[in-house]
């Protein structure tokens, strides 16, 4: 199993390391586990688990296809 750390993850998903803690904290970031049971234990991101989150997160388009697609052809 390879794991991933929060600094790669933040940079997958373009985003800052505290924003990735925050979405940890919720509860609605990728899943990860702790090595030990101290909360001041570093996080890790099992990779297939971190890929698989991603696939399955919603994709969307922006406003400007979305109009382009409802044009009559």
């Amino acid at each position: 199993m390879k794991l991933l750390t929060p600094a790669h993850i933040a940079a997958e998903l373009h985003i800052k390391p505290q924003t990735l803690r925050l979405k940890r904290m919720r509860g609605d970031g990728p899943p990860f586990i702790r090595l030990s049971d101290s909360p001041t234990t570093l996080v890790y991101y099992p990779e297939a688990e971190f890929l698989a989150w991603l696939a399955a997160r919603p994709r969307r388009v922006s406003t400007a296809e979305e109009k382009r697609d409802a044009r009559p052809g």
